[in-house]
């Protein structure tokens, strides 16, 4: 019998009186989506965004950074104390997988870089150029759900790139063995890409947004994912 593990999600987003706020937030997503292959975990949400931090982050054998609708570039007071969490944690090597925004945050804690990029939505595929014993079922390439006005541009030099696409240069980035972190979203459903694409259409070329809805139609990768996700978080070997 393993000792139950304890996973901190921090929330980096507020939700909001929208169509986007029925569903449930990204810290919700995050553990229905690992808690069916981490049954002896405990999952405790930390809105972030919010100034709730917990107080001593190295009390987690992991931590989740999920995606915002913030910019990591704007600098908030917040996001100084979620950057300094980050740095606390590589030191202490506590396990952290991020999202979107959250890998995003961890390249710039740890000393990369983050700018603007034409928008990616839809569904992306992306290449696995350095296989990892966690990425279980064994894949080439995956496709995930995309939406995301920024990229990382540059990495520190002990981050080490392991997927990438044209578009996407800094898609999956890891570190030794204790830090994961990926553009793209395996958390969100199709259902919810749809109303996120609602929610953006008014701002977004017509044609991008015809073809990010067929991409959406035609499926993605998000079910494997988790399996690599949990598996990277919990340690243990895969079977």
């Amino acid at each position: 019998m393993y000792d139950q593990k304890k996973i901190a999600i921090y929330l980096t987003d507020v939700w909001g009186e929208d169509e986007l706020s029925k569903f449930d937030d990204y810290a919700q997503k995050f553990e229905l989506m690992l808690s069916p292959h981490m049954p002896n975990t405990k999952f405790e949400h930390f809105n972030v965004m919010e100034g709730n931090f917990p107080s001593n982050p190295t009390d987690y054998d992991g931590v989740v950074i999920t995606g915002s609708k913030a910019y990591v570039t704007d600098k908030s007071p917040w996001m100084e104390q979620l950057f300094h969490h980050i740095r606390i944690l590589d030191a202490a090597r506590i396990k952290i997988f991020a999202v979107c925004f959250g890998h995003q945050a961890v390249a710039l804690a740890l000393g990369g870089s983050v700018n603007h990029q034409p928008l990616m939505l839809g569904v992306t595929k992306f290449d696995i150029i350095k296989q990892k014993e966690w990425m279980q079922p064994k894949a080439e390439s995956l496709k995930l759900h995309a939406g995301n006005f920024q990229q990382v541009t540059k990495l520190s030099s002990d981050m080490q790139l392991i997927a990438q696409n044209q578009q996407c240069l800094n898609a999956m980035v890891i570190k030794d063995n204790h830090i994961l972190t990926l553009q793209f979203h395996p958390e969100l459903s199709a259902k919810y890409m749809h109303h996120y694409i609602d929610d953006v259409e008014h701002k977004i070329d017509p044609e991008l947004i015809t073809n990010a809805r067929k991409q959406v139609d035609m499926g993605a990768d998000g079910d494997i994912f988790a399996k690599w996700a949990a598996t990277f978080l919990s340690d243990l070997q895969p079977h």
